[in-house]
């Protein structure tokens, strides 16, 4: 498994790397194929668990919110999300469908493509490049702390109702191991000094543990053990984004309200 896991890596990062160097209409197709994905992960998964979500409506407006980013970035939010539960009322108006598909095709809108066009509005800025590559070094420091540390000196168990191979040391190792990675990339291009360097490391390491977390309640709640099989080693693409679903919106509001 680790060995899978290093090979996917070795061929992943650098391509991501050029995608989110070249930016434009390149990272636009790569982040909605992402979106694509991981919509089809979550909604394969809730239908092992007998829930069936409104696939055709999710799979056009996941789109549409990733291109209506690009485009206008926040203009036109609010009226698509609400041209979005208008529909979803018409259909149960109209047709038999169960509230709870309704539910879950609104909440898979809100969590998968919702999420992830924070990347889109970050690779908007200025800076786009340096704060996507921000957020996936600090997020992968954080997962790979968290791993060896845990898997090194892991007894304490962080949630083990959720996800049982988690511990209290590996969650502190990815804590440590990001707010350090922050202090290399402050000294580097990041206009901060070190004690807002550790600040953020910190604040990204928790938020991208706690959308780890979330997406293993949800795993757990259906009864599967990964979202897909596309990457291997590492699972879906849900697996290998759900981390970076909470450090991208995360990134970006703290340099949105305290930095830019």
């Amino acid at each position: 498994m680790l060995v899978k896991r290093l090979l996917t890596a070795i061929i992943g990062i650098p391509l991501t790397i050029l995608i989110i160097w070249n930016g434009g209409s390149l990272f636009l197709a790569a982040i909605t194929i992402i979106v694509l994905l991981a919509l089809r992960e979550m909604i394969n998964m809730l239908c092992k668990d007998n829930i069936y979500p409104l696939k055709f409506l999710t799979y056009i407006y996941g789109v549409t919110l990733i291109i209506q980013t690009y485009i206008y970035k926040d203009n036109y939010l609010m009226l698509l999300f609400f041209i979005y539960f208008l529909l979803l009322s018409f259909i149960i108006v109209f047709q038999k469908i169960k509230f709870e598909s309704i539910v879950y095709s609104l909440f898979i809108v809100f969590y998968v493509p919702f999420l992830i066009r924070y990347l889109v509005l970050l690779r908007m800025q200025p800076q786009g490049f340096l704060f996507i590559l921000t957020v996936f070094i600090l997020t992968w420091t954080s997962d790979t702390g968290a791993f060896f540390i845990g898997k090194r000196f892991g007894k304490n168990k962080l949630s083990p109702s959720i996800s049982p191979n988690k511990t209290v040391e590996g969650a502190i190792g990815g804590i440590f191991f990001s707010a350090v990675a922050a202090i290399i990339l402050a000294s580097l291009f990041l206009n901060i000094n070190t004690f807002y360097a550790v600040i953020l490391g910190i604040i990204i390491s928790i938020s991208g543990q706690i959308g780890d977390l979330f997406e293993s309640f949800i795993k757990r709640q259906i009864g599967v053990k990964d979202s897909g099989d596309i990457l291997p080693g590492h699972g879906g693409i849900l697996d290998r984004f759900d981390s970076l679903m909470f450090t991208g919106p995360t990134f970006y509001y703290i340099f949105k309200l305290f930095v830019i």
